[in-house]
């Protein structure tokens, strides 16, 4: 990777006419391979960061050269002297490896980030962490709108229902609990007919929509393979 002030890339895969080789530009916009990169990582490694938290946490201190966010956070938690509100906001923001992906990117992309001046580098994490939570953000949207049709579906109570078909199908095929067994660990009632019929039908169904969710999302084989673990 280069610098953000210049990226070298080449105008064209085949030789110019005048020159015989690939022609190759300078320009401010970085390569599409680049920013694949960091929006695939910053999709894993990124969390949502309250940044009026991180503000308050910032304002004691960055970490120094070589430093980590979890090494200046235990440094600081051990300080006697910081108060309570921002011992809480330290355990509010929590996510460090989030911080520490942050930093990892502006000292690999400004080889002189460690130098600035500390409310520079201070305003310099605060507007990366601001970044990474409108990529953050818009992916979340981009695969609601995709999953769903709609780019702010939030389907809280239809992943409740999914969370317990999949816990029932784990009770069931993993634990090895019978269906009256799993209804009474999630609370559902046992119907009417069920000391004639011996069947618990809602269970049933539960057993089977979960197990269509966990081969969809780990595959036939791979659903089978935890089982048998």
């Amino acid at each position: 990777m280069y610098s953000s002030l210049a990226y070298l890339q080449r105008c064209s895969s085949s030789p110019s006419p005048e020159r015989g080789y690939p022609e190759i530009s300078v320009s401010d916009e970085p390569l599409r391979t680049e920013a694949a990169m960091v929006a695939a990582l910053t999709a894993l490694e990124a969390k949502p960061l309250d940044l009026d938290t991180l503000r308050k946490v910032l304002a004691i201190g960055l970490p120094l050269r070589g430093q980590s966010f979890w090494d200046r956070f235990n440094r600081a938690l051990e300080d006697r002297r910081i108060d309570k509100d921002l011992r809480r906001a330290y355990r509010e923001l929590c996510h460090h490896q989030a911080l520490d992906y942050v930093l990892m990117l502006l000292r690999y992309h400004r080889p002189g980030f460690d130098d600035l001046p500390p409310q520079q580098r201070t305003n310099l994490v605060i507007d990366a962490c601001a970044h990474a939570n409108e990529l953050l953000d818009a992916l979340r949207k981009l695969v609601s709108f995709l999953e769903h049709g709609r780019a702010n579906y939030r389907g809280a109570a239809a992943t409740k229902v999914v969370g317990k078909d999949v816990e029932a199908a784990v009770l069931r095929d993993v634990d090895g609990l019978t269906n009256r067994e799993i209804g009474e660990r999630l609370g559902v009632p046992l119907p009417a007919t069920f000391l004639i019929k011996a069947d618990h039908p809602t269970v049933r169904k539960m057993v089977k929509r979960g197990r269509r969710a966990l081969e969809a999302a780990l595959g036939e084989d791979g659903w089978k393979g935890t089982r048998e673990l």
